[in-house]
């Protein structure tokens, strides 16, 4: 077992944050030149990218001097048994970019797809063929940033799936669980789950404590399903839905032992959609940080649209979020100027979400994001 010094990301539980609201930031900056790889401004002319690390590549979009550009590429020959793993990074400040894998030459069967606003994000195309097969990509400015220059760099590899090398772990035989095997608190890594068998594990929780556990697995190849039970033999679920967790490729349960004893807590991986995968899970015990109202900060009650919290530029410290409190703030923005929300929170409290709406909270979403362990 591998111990970590970073604590669990715990789900909906409580969120020491500090929020800080810069709105003197200039507007994001437009392109001006094209990057090395032009023209391959649609899937006819789509550029052969070799793996390896690509930088200082851009799109623009409708609002630049330059018109509208978007940029395609086609990943030759991924070996059979293999997957195409696009890394993308998007820089701070110009723009917000869309990325869209194919499995035509056409560009209209969708693999995989998803944006990219100031961090990196990671996107999968699987060869499940018995021979090397081609993909394409598409990267575009997000359609709500249209004056923004996208400026990134993408890393591509190939890389075998997990059932052309996939082992059984060190936990096994733990096939069911009245076998599971014991866990403590911390990170265990690699776990696998083969050729659709389970993995069971016990967990002992101390009176009072809380339980976390984080499942992280690799999205494309199905979902992995993780199930808390307070029984031996798995039939009674012990999961409070207050603990799920969200986004692709994360799976998590939770429960506080509220009994009076110590217990044991049984967890059961699996993978429904068969084959293989080779996943983590982080397991945090410790005591439940906000059991009443009192944590709440001085800002309160903002915990609706109707009523938010006016807070102007600059650092705002010792605010607190629960899964059942939420918190919502009131800024200005001047036209032309860009707003950039940094948060700061201990990562063994919670994950925290973040959507930046419209006045009256409307239905125009103009950008959101989970935050884990910032």
């Amino acid at each position: 077992m591998t111990r970590s010094p970073i604590r669990s990301l715990a789900r909906l539980a409580l969120a020491h944050l500090a929020l800080s609201a810069l709105l003197a930031t200039p507007a994001a900056a437009q392109c001006t030149t094209d990057d090395a790889f032009e023209d391959n401004d649609d899937c006819a002319s789509a550029v052969v990218l070799p793996t390896g690390f690509w930088s200082a590549l851009n799109v623009h979009p409708s609002g630049s001097p330059l018109g509208p550009d978007a940029d395609y590429f086609k990943l030759e020959d991924v070996p059979p048994g293999h997957y195409a793993h696009i890394e993308t990074i998007a820089f701070s400040g110009f723009g917000e970019l869309s990325v869209t894998v194919f499995d035509d030459a056409a560009c209209t069967s969708v693999v995989d797809r998803d944006d990219v606003r100031d961090i990196e994000k990671c996107l999968y195309a699987v060869n499940a063929t018995a021979a090397p097969k081609d993909f394409w990509v598409l990267f575009e400015s997000h359609p709500q940033n249209p004056y923004a220059c996208a400026r990134f760099d993408v890393n591509l590899t190939y890389l075998p799936t997990p059932c052309a090398a996939v082992l059984d772990d060190a936990f096994e035989p733990n096939d069911a669980c009245g076998a599971a095997a014991l866990l403590d608190d911390g990170l265990t890594a690699p776990l696998t789950i083969t050729n659709g068998d389970v993995d069971c594990f016990e967990v002992v929780v101390q009176d009072g404590e809380t339980l976390y556990v984080d499942a992280f697995y690799g999205v494309p190849f199905g979902t992995l399903d993780l199930e808390l039970f307070t029984d031996v033999t798995c039939t009674v679920s012990a999961h409070d839905p207050a603990f799920d967790g969200f986004g692709p490729g994360v799976e998590s349960v939770g429960v506080t032992n509220a009994t009076g004893a110590a217990r044991s807590y049984y967890l059961r991986a699996s993978f429904p959609s068969g084959g293989c995968v080779e996943y983590r899970l982080f397991v945090h015990l410790g005591a439940s940080e906000c059991p009443t109202a009192a944590g709440d900060d001085a800002l309160e009650e903002n915990d609706d649209c109707g009523a938010p919290a006016w807070i102007a530029p600059g650092s705002h410290g010792a605010l607190v979020v629960r899964g059942d409190d939420p918190d919502y703030y009131k800024l200005t923005v001047p036209g032309l100027a860009r707003l950039r929300l940094q948060l700061d929170y201990a990562p063994n409290d919670a994950d925290v979400r973040v959507r930046v709406l419209e006045a009256n909270c409307g239905p125009n979403l103009y950008g959101a994001v989970g935050f884990f362990g910032e």
